[in-house]
């Protein structure tokens, strides 16, 4: 991670704006309790708030309730593009909904504005829409220029055309596939800001296995040798 940031965990934001999440039985989080949480981040050293667009109203609810002490590095994400949209037409995209974030979150820049679809980077428009960003950034309203991935294949389709600064992929206890190919290197080796998300798999990692829907039951093995696994460490 880059030096300005403290610590090495970020906080995902998604909860303050929507009712999120596969562990999720209270909803929405309430905005007296997102105060107490980002300032607990805060003293903490936890520098990185990660939010969208797309994330209902959690850009405006961060907007409300980040203390002015609190100095977070913020990073938020274009809603997917429209592939009728013409190259005109993105452009005007990409700039109306991040001068619209920049509004609800009540700054006049962020950390890191990302492709919230990685596919968006492989459309027709994929040229006009990398080329907005980068005058986003030329024009100091944005640090790095980031792309929200699920593959690699994806990743390496979008790192043939373009210089990308950080970018975000999932990564957790059962998920080490970036990690085993080697391409986390690759990227760390290449000098880009490697952020990991569903680290708890919406929570359901954390949950016990005899309360999954049945939906999940593919997992309920796994699950359990997890639990064990952790019973003989003596932690949860």
């Amino acid at each position: 991670m880059d030096t300005l940031h403290k610590t090495k965990i970020g906080l995902g934001t998604v909860q303050f704006g929507l009712n999120y999440g596969v562990s999720n039985s209270s909803g929405q989080v309430q905005e007296n309790e997102v105060r107490k949480i980002l300032r607990t981040a805060w003293d903490s050293g936890v520098r990185v708030l990660d939010t969208a667009a797309a994330y209902g109203t959690s850009e405006e609810v961060l907007g409300r309730t980040i203390e002015t002490d609190c100095q977070f590095n913020i990073i938020t994400k274009i809603p997917e593009i429209s592939t009728k949209y013409s190259q005109k037409e993105t452009v005007k995209f990409i700039r109306k909904t991040f001068e619209t974030s920049l509004k609800k979150l009540k700054r006049e820049s962020v950390y890191s504005l990302m492709f919230h679809n990685a596919d968006d980077l492989c459309s027709e428009t994929a040229n006009e829409s990398y080329r907005t960003l980068v005058a986003l950034k030329e024009e100091g309203l944005i640090k790095k220029i980031g792309v929200s991935a699920y593959t690699q294949e994806q990743l390496e389709k979008v790192r043939k055309q373009f210089e990308i600064d950080l970018v975000q992929v999932p990564f957790n206890i059962f998920d080490q596939r970036l990690a085993q190919s080697g391409y986390l290197k690759q990227l760390h080796d290449a000098g880009i800001e490697i952020h990991t998300r569903s680290t708890f798999l919406q929570g359901l990692i954390l949950m016990n296995p005899d309360e999954l829907k049945p939906f999940f039951n593919p997992i309920r093995p796994v699950l359990q040798k997890f639990n064990d696994e952790a019973a003989k460490f003596g932690t949860t």
